[in-house]
């Protein structure tokens, strides 16, 4: 959508929650509808101005996702917008009633707005509350009075979509009734002007309805596939009540639905419940000794605790319960508890944590409540339910208890935890954070690695340098933490690995010669292709890998890549995928050689798919690894269509040598397989005969050049008594080692007197 908002949006949050489809919908079913020229303006007006209202609901719920994000700027804004639509609320929006039965039959409300927006505006709302100090009260009445306003333009578009079956058109009688209910007048504006108090808007954001791009228009929403919304300075002007509720647009039975649902979704947010606190830190000074092990003293020093342990009154360590053994006014003592770490040292009411644990399932209940009622308002929706924890004791330094046995924050490789990978030459730096140890070291527990050590707990790094290793491995490293109370462990683990970084270098298009650079982009595929004609493709992938590093398939070799081609004809309809193909260890780029097939891709193309211009999109990827694909590559070639090749086939005998002329399946073999190393399609050559001259028999010495010219001269004799179709004379003589030439051959240029016929002869 083209920007319909005159106030810049905050970063991150989305312009507008409006979907033009349904809108542009209206629009189209409006300008269809059989009314008078003045009817007609009435509609559109009459909409256009119920649509107002829901950009206005738009523009506000845009300022309370920026609100609840923190912006100030929103809040500011949000506040006017909301208190002056509360002042001018509905008797709907003050005091909703559910209505008294529920509507029947299949019904399916349209909703511009999403009704889920709902719970954001109430969430703002109280946002604003608690920043003011204000009750959110009427806050949520200007938000359920904007929403209320939003009704209208939703009963039109939701009348746009019925059918209009044998009846009257349910969007023609709804306008019918709604311009008939109006008071209809001449001048002032058709949408409210800034500073206009009678409607819920602050000044400072402008007309949400006029487009910044297009002065003076004020179209709402962009044309989509419909007549243009008509000018608005065109149109005539309702007088638009208060409460457009009032006799205007009531309440239909979809509606009806619509509303109940909502006071579902409101009456289970109103029914939420603040957790209650359960914990606090009394009046602890200090706690003697800092560090314990479980089972040992460990004495709070302070003041109110009371003359003794109060009833359902205990003390935890972090969350763990420890067992009290003296308790004054001053000084509790307690017993470590087994498992217990570092945390603040604190008092829970056993009592109100239980009543904590109800509110939590009864908020719990709620959301599947919510989620109940959202989906009657639209798209189902469910809310992901949560793990009650007892509540957290309050920081306090003085009452921080550092722990049993040793705690590990983090041990880590080049800051990352649990495992990490790193390339050839890369140094791996170890880091820790060790609270409660007297003594700590850490090294290798494998032999393969970098194998450093050290034991000074001074330290927290631990410089190992890079692997020297050129395959994959993966070597364990060790932190061991230990004081009086006990030694804990933590590992960290290190592969040397390189990930396949598969790239094709080049694509090249061949039916038999073809020119191709493997390391230059020019010259490529620059010979002719022929249409119709068989037609490898090579694709030359590297690996991707360090020379010499080994991940099992040999140095800078990486196993099974395969591969597909796209072929898209720029000149016609032809969409088609041949592959993915056979497998191919792809090597790294040194390695790479054109004489070897062993070290590309070979994909076959049929004669049929050789045709026109063709955009070839190369594909390669590791089988079973689809993560491990190399970028496409792209060729364009063209295939050029070659006209038909009439042979005409003549066998020659050589009687002198007594040399049989050669069989048909010898002269046609040999005619193919010459044609596959020309630029012709598979089915672009026919065999003819020349009635009696079958065969040929030559009385000269094919031993001598001059008996081949002879030769020559006969075929163009022989051509000379037949229609000349743009055939060519071909003879082929037996492979006789004594025969002066391989063969001879013109291509039809008259020079001479007896020159006419394109002809060859040929061994």
């Amino acid at each position: 959508m083209p920007p319909t908002h005159a106030h810049a949006s905050p970063p991150g949050v989305p312009t507008s929650t409006l979907d033009a489809r349904p809108i542009a919908h209206l629009g189209r079913r409006i300008a269809a509808l059989p009314l008078d020229p003045a009817t007609l303006g009435r509609a559109f007006s009459l909409t256009l101005r119920a649509l107002w209202d829901v950009a206005v609901l738009d523009r506000v719920l845009l300022l309370a996702r920026a609100t609840l994000l923190g912006d100030g700027a929103a809040a500011s804004l949000l506040e006017p917008a909301l208190r002056l639509a509360g002042s001018r609320a509905s008797t709907w929006a003050r005091g909703p009633t559910r209505p008294r039965e529920r509507a029947e039959g299949p019904c399916k409300p349209v909703h511009l707005v999403s009704p889920t927006e709902l719970s954001t505006l109430f969430a703002a709302a109280d946002r604003i509350a608690a920043l003011r100090g204000l009750p959110s009260r009427e806050l949520w009445i200007g938000a359920l009075e904007l929403w209320s306003r939003a009704a209208p333009a939703e009963q039109l578009v939701h009348a746009a979509g019925e059918s209009p079956g044998k009846g009257r058109d349910p969007l023609e009688r709804l306008l019918d009734e709604a311009i008939r209910a109006l008071p209809w007048g001449e001048g002032g504006s058709l949408f409210p002007r800034e500073g206009d108090a009678g409607f819920p808007w602050p000044t400072e954001t402008g007309n949400p309805m006029q487009d910044p791009s297009r002065p003076g228009r004020g179209l709402p929403f962009p044309e989509v596939d419909g007549p243009p919304w008509p000018e608005t300075g065109s149109l005539p002007r309702p007088k638009w009540p208060e409460h457009p509720r009032d006799g205007i647009f009531p309440l239909d039975s979809c509606e009806v639905l619509r509303r109940d649902c909502e006071m579902d979704v409101l009456g289970v947010l109103d029914g939420f419940r603040p957790l209650p606190s359960s914990v606090w830190g009394g009046k602890i000074d200090r706690i003697t000794p800092s560090a314990a092990c479980p089972g040992r003293p460990l004495s709070l020093h302070g003041s109110g605790f009371g003359a003794s342990q109060p009833p359902n009154v205990i003390v935890v360590i972090g969350e763990l319960p420890a067992t009290v053994t003296s308790w004054s006014d001053t000084r509790v003592i307690v017993v470590v508890p087994p498992g217990a770490r570092s945390g603040t040292v604190g008092f829970r009411d056993l009592s109100r944590e239980a009543e904590r644990a109800r509110v939590f399932e009864d908020n719990q209940r709620s959301l599947g409540d919510l989620g109940d009622g959202l989906a009657c308002l639209g798209p189902a929706r469910r809310f992901p339910t949560s793990v009650y924890r007892p509540a957290p004791v309050p920081a306090n330094a003085a009452a921080f208890f550092e722990g049993t046995v040793p705690e590990i924050d983090f041990f880590r490789a080049n800051g990352q935890s649990g495992l990490l990978v790193v390339r050839p030459g890369e140094q791996v730096v170890l880091t820790w954070r060790v609270r409660n140890a007297t003594g700590i070291s850490v090294g290798p527990l494998s032999s393969v690695g970098p194998q450093v050590t050290t034991q000074n707990a001074a330290v927290h790094l631990l410089a190992l340098g890079a692997f020297t290793e050129t395959a994959t491995v993966e070597a364990v490293y060790r932190i061991e933490a230990n004081n009086g109370c006990g030694t804990v462990t933590e590992d960290v683990h290190v592969r040397l690995d390189v990930s396949p970084r598969l790239r094709i270098l080049g694509v090249e298009v061949t039916q038999s010669i073809q020119r191709f650079s493997m390391y230059a982009l020019s010259p490529r595929n620059t010979e002719r292709l022929t249409a119709g004609k068989a037609t490898m493709v090579r694709l030359y992938v590297e690996s991707g890998l360090p020379v010499g590093f080994d991940r099992g398939g040999g140095p800078g070799v990486v196993e099974n890549v395969t591969g597909s081609l796209l072929l898209e004809q720029v000149d016609g309809p032809m969409r088609r995928t041949v592959g993915p193909v056979g497998l191919v260890d792809a090597p790294a780029i040194t390695a790479i050689d054109r004489a070897d097939l062993r070290t590309s891709l070979e994909i076959m193309l049929s004669p049929s798919l050789a045709t026109g211009t063709q955009r070839i999109e190369a594909r390669a990827w590791v089988r079973g690894d689809d993560e491990q694909a190399a970028a496409p590559e792209v060729a364009t070639v063209t295939f050029h269509a070659m006209p038909n090749l009439p042979i005409v086939m003549l066998r020659v005998a050589d009687p002198g040598r007594g040399i049989p002329a050669p069989s048909v399946p010898t002269y046609t073999f040999t005619l193919w397989e010459a044609l596959g190393r020309l630029p012709f399609g598979e089915d672009s050559a026919v065999i003819h005969l020349a009635p009696g001259y079958e065969v040929l028999s030559v009385p000269y010495d094919l031993a001598t050049e001059e008996g081949w010219h002879q030769l020559i001269d006969d075929l163009d004799d022989i051509a000379s008594d037949f229609d000349d179709v743009g055939e060519v004379w071909a003879a082929m003589t037996p492979d006789d080692p004594s025969y002066d030439l391989n063969g001879m051959a013109t291509d039809g240029t008259v020079e001479y007197w007896f020159d006419g016929a394109r002809r060859f002869a040929t061994r």
